[in-house]
């Protein structure tokens, strides 16, 4: 469990400190989404999120995401269509036109989106992550936020990550170039685990990996999650099984013809953490720092998707808003909660056991008891 001080604010930050609401997991049409990623930012901050993350699948995408989507009249801009053709590494063709490999895409052209939404909403918290296909299961929102902030910024360890282990990356060469070492494992589990443990060894208090809509396709298994917390135990802390796609007729998108466990959401959350004894509660008996939150995994606002913040969001203990790391160090503590409809918008949580002489502790602590 989480070591540390069990006094979860700092006074000397309180103007600054509380619950934040976040979003990591959104879509625009750099991959499968259908409005421009800048539309999708604005998106973010109209709907209330204090921060968010630009996390698309990895993979090869043959849109630039800048000029193409529905609210530009339905423009698409296919990335072979300028002179000369920007596009580096192995070649990759979808419905006839080139993809761009989305390492370079992220290092590119969307962090620079990142640092454009930036200065028009300065008092928000904006990071480039990534939706990873997971080897062997499905998909994982993660980030890594080094080098976002620094004077000369750059989104390059994400980028570096989806070369080396996202399942649909096939290049070979663009990469390379860059100094980055391909993983050779094939796409199943002890990918996912090298990768998780490169994360660990490299960024270990710096990245969150958290599974998202697991219960979906039933690609994820309680042996799968203890695997990647031991490999990750500071970067692999949780899963959306609150999922997104809050909007569909299939709440989450999770039904019989894809397989799901437990075939459907449970007032919209999955069965792992819905089911009162189940796989989360067994998890959280053995000691793990796992965690539940939510995203709105948006795509297309005319189908299955609220915008993100517009329906769910997921609210977390800040010690700091003006420190991009206190983010990540929020979320690794589980001292977040998850909201539908903006039914909540603030919340206090302690425990104060008659035996510990009043010491208290709030979501996501230890508290050790006498007795």
């Amino acid at each position: 469990m989480l070591g540390g001080s069990i006094c979860f604010l700092n006074q000397a930050n309180a103007q600054n400190s509380g619950y934040v609401a976040g979003d990591f997991h959104q879509h625009s049409t750099y991959t499968d989404g259908s409005y421009s990623i800048d539309t999708v930012m604005k998106s973010n901050a109209h709907y209330g999120l204090q921060w968010w993350a630009n996390s698309e699948h990895g993979g090869g995408f043959n849109r630039d995401g800048r000029f193409s989507g529905l609210n530009l009249g339905n423009a698409t801009i296919f990335w072979d269509s300028y002179n000369p053709i920007p596009i580096l590494g192995t070649i990759s063709m979808s419905s006839g036109h080139q993809n761009m490999w989305r390492w370079q895409s992220i290092r590119d052209n969307s962090f620079q989106d990142v640092l454009n939404t930036r200065v028009l909403f300065p008092g928000k918290t904006i990071f480039q992550a990534l939706e990873w296909n997971v080897p062997g299961h499905e998909h994982c929102s993660m980030g890594i936020i080094n080098n976002q902030y620094e004077t000369n910024p750059n989104a390059n360890p994400v980028a570096e990550f989806e070369f080396k282990f996202d399942a649909n990356d096939a290049d070979q060469t663009g990469g390379t170039a860059q100094g980055w070492t391909k993983s050779t494992n094939g796409n199943n589990h002890t990918k996912t685990l090298e990768a998780i443990s490169w994360v660990q060894a490299n960024y270990p208090n710096t990245a969150w990996m958290v599974p998202a809509h697991p219960e979906r396709k039933s690609l994820y298994n309680i042996a799968a999650f203890r695997d990647m917390n031991n490999a990750g135990p500071t970067v692999c802390f949780g899963f959306e099984s609150m999922g997104g796609h809050q909007k569909s007729a299939d709440r989450g998108e999770y039904k019989r013809s894809y397989n799901t466990d437990g075939i459907t959401t449970y007032g919209g959350c999955g069965i792992y953490a819905a089911r009162v004894g189940g796989l989360w509660d067994a998890l959280l008996s053995e000691g793990r720092a796992w965690w539940l939150f939510a995203s709105s995994d948006f795509h297309n606002d005319q189908g299955a998707d609220f915008w993100p913040g517009e329906y769910q969001k997921t609210y977390t203990y800040v010690p700091d808003r003006n420190n991009p790391q206190a983010y990540v160090d929020g979320l690794r503590s589980g001292n977040s909660y998850v909201v539908n409809g903006d039914l909540i918008d603030s919340l206090l949580f302690e425990i104060v056991p008659m035996n510990t002489n009043g010491v208290m502790a709030t979501m996501g602590q230890t508290l050790p008891l006498c007795g």
